[in-house]
């Protein structure tokens, strides 16, 4: 999202731009499950959940919404689901900590590079300059793909539309092709 930013915060500085499963707007979609994170911190902390709990609790949410239910049920056999759910039981990063990550939520709550154009794409991407390549993928949770196939569609921009049961995580899933097209990309 934050290369989305820059194309607007600094048009003359980005020639090229590789956005992968990210939006210039939150949808309603990716606000609610959002919210829902900031309300599990926010009330973790007011219940005198520790840190460690309240990163658990997050990390097997976004587990559950950085792959499709396909993934999930193809890749994790029942018989492993005891030990894939204790893997959430680790120590979480001191360097990435829970009010890195809050932060980070509420400026993806707010995400909308339209704002400053009347809300408008067609204004937006009239000052953009940057040539700009999105990877989208259309079974992604974490970002509706909603908004950016529309932001490509209307700026022009050329863009990969991946179609795996990877999710928001369907980069990894296609690599080797993703590479090939941000080379492609960049290489014009």
């Amino acid at each position: 999202m934050q290369v989305f930013e820059w194309s607007i915060a600094y048009p003359d500085f980005i020639s090229k731009i590789v956005s992968y499963v990210s939006t210039p707007k939150v949808s309603i979609y990716d606000r609610l499950w959002t919210s829902t994170q900031l309300d599990i911190i926010e009330n973790g902390k007011k219940y005198g959940e520790t840190e460690q709990e309240i990163r658990k609790t997050l990390a097997k949410l976004m587990a559950g919404f950085a792959r499709t239910p396909d993934y999930m049920i193809e890749k994790i056999k029942e018989e492993e689901f005891d030990n894939y759910l204790n893997s959430f039981d680790k120590e979480y990063s001191n360097i990435f900590t829970l009010d890195d990550y809050y932060i980070q939520l509420k400026a993806i709550y707010n995400h909308n590079i339209y704002k400053d154009f009347n809300n408008s794409i067609e204004e937006t991407v009239k000052h953009i300059k940057a040539k700009m390549f999105l990877i989208i993928s259309e079974t992604d949770l974490l970002v509706n793909p909603t908004e950016p196939k529309k932001f490509a569609e209307l700026s022009n921009s050329k863009f990969l539309l991946l179609k795996n049961n990877c999710g928001h995580l369907a980069v990894t899933c296609e690599m080797d092709k993703c590479r090939e097209e941000i080379a492609k990309f960049l290489n014009e």
